[in-house]
């Protein structure tokens, strides 16, 4: 396919790939580029000083912008490959502070992204906000972002609290915007500049806007912040249509809701007969199932290189009937060391499903043979296999 053709026509991934590639050239790039479809990234330069170049963002939002502007979205990808670096005297990096809200799995699945890639990053600290959210710092400037490191704060001499703390204040003086009312209670924001999401950080931003009962939000993507209350139907209906439909671009978050208690986000917790529920649920059980599956790619790779005899089970999916319920379970199978997601039901395979139970129950009689690892989604590590009491302990 020539190059005018893949430009206004549909191209697959490695078509894509060798438009970036003929752009960055176009744009002086001198370096080796190097294409890697297996995980849909380019590698500027060789060795240590490489820089990876991942195309799925910009290869979606490609696809879905009008072909009159694809290349102005390219250009502007071009200039985002260009990592500066973070000025080692804190007083210069200080106005470029951002926090930056990112799921607990995205930041856990980068750090193993690279990885994999043999990049040596320095760890880059997190900071909870629920048990799915994180807030990291960012050093932002107009067309590229990066990450604060742990050999960052030290060269300021600063601890992590004191640099998120002014980070924050930054972040409060570029959001003096409104939001936008999309229906009696229910609140979009407007900003649309890449931190529309991590101002879910800024709680007291939130307070002011006039909800029916709790405060509750949703960060589907970056640049989509979504606020309604706890004891509105309609509004909590807005949420989980917006969050289906933006599930599927491009720099989805999540669709998880948390709600505001005592200046503290908690995730939302509707009731089993709450009529939405099973839609919510949904959301959260296809959330999982993305980032274990992405996870389960990177560590597969991980392991065959280390040559380790460790299956990687699957994160799987049932729609249950006449509910239509979507509901996650994993098998746990004898004789195979495994890494297991945490799913809500665990089936353990000996030649034949012998036993099918809740998590919480396999978790509380066999923690013995379950080996949390550290890293997000969790996973657990599993040698052994339940013994015949064991296993008819779990039925009764």
């Amino acid at each position: 396919m020539g190059f005018f053709r893949k430009l206004v026509g549909r191209p697959d991934q490695d078509d894509f790939a060798e438009i970036v590639t003929d752009l960055l050239t176009e744009h002086g790039e001198t370096r080796s580029i190097h294409y890697n479809s297996a995980d849909f990234s380019l590698r500027l330069g060789e060795g240590n000083q490489a820089i990876h170049f991942w195309l799925r963002n910009a290869f979606q939002d490609y696809l879905l912008a009008p072909r009159s502007i694809r290349k102005k979205i390219l250009h502007h990808y071009m200039q985002a490959r260009k990592h500066p670096e973070i000025p080692r005297e804190y007083e210069k990096a200080l106005p470029s502070l951002l926090p930056s809200v990112r799921t607990a799995s995205y930041l856990s699945i980068t750090a193993l992204l690279c990885d994999s890639l043999g990049m040596n990053l320095p760890p880059a600290p997190s900071q909870a906000i629920t048990d799915h959210l994180r807030v990291n710092l960012i050093y932002d400037l107009p067309e590229s972002m990066s990450a604060v490191s742990d050999r960052d704060l030290s060269s300021w001499n600063r601890s992590f609290e004191e640099v998120l703390e002014a980070a924050r204040d930054n972040l409060w003086k570029i959001s003096n915007r409104k939001f936008q009312r999309i229906e009696e209670h229910t609140y979009k924001s407007t900003w649309n500049d890449n931190h529309d999401a991590s101002r879910l950080f800024l709680h007291d931003l939130l307070w002011h806007l006039d909800v029916n009962g709790d405060h509750v939000a949703a960060i589907p993507n970056r640049d989509t912040l979504l606020v309604t209350g706890s004891e509105d139907l309609e509004g909590l209906q807005k949420l989980a249509e917006l969050c289906e439909k933006l599930i599927e671009e491009p720099r989805f978050i999540s669709a998880v809701p948390v709600t505001l208690q005592q200046k503290h986000w908690t995730k939302l917790q509707l009731d089993k007969n709450h009529p939405l529920a099973p839609r919510f649920k949904r959301l959260a059980v296809l959330e999982e199932a993305r980032d274990y599956a992405e996870q389960k790619t990177l560590l597969e790779k991980k392991l065959r290189v280390s040559g380790k005899d460790l299956f990687v089970a699957t994160y799987s999916v049932v729609q249950k009937e006449p509910s239509g319920e979507y509901q996650s379970y994993c098998v746990w199978s004898s004789g195979v060391p495994a890494l297991l997601p945490k799913t809500e039901e665990v089936m353990f395979w000996k030649d034949q499903i012998v036993a099918r139970v809740k998590w919480d129950t396999a978790y509380q009689l066999l923690e013995n043979l379950m080996t949390p690892v550290e890293i997000q989604p969790i996973r657990y590590h599993v040698e052994g296999f339940p013994t015949a009491q064991e296993l008819a302990d779990l039925k009764y």
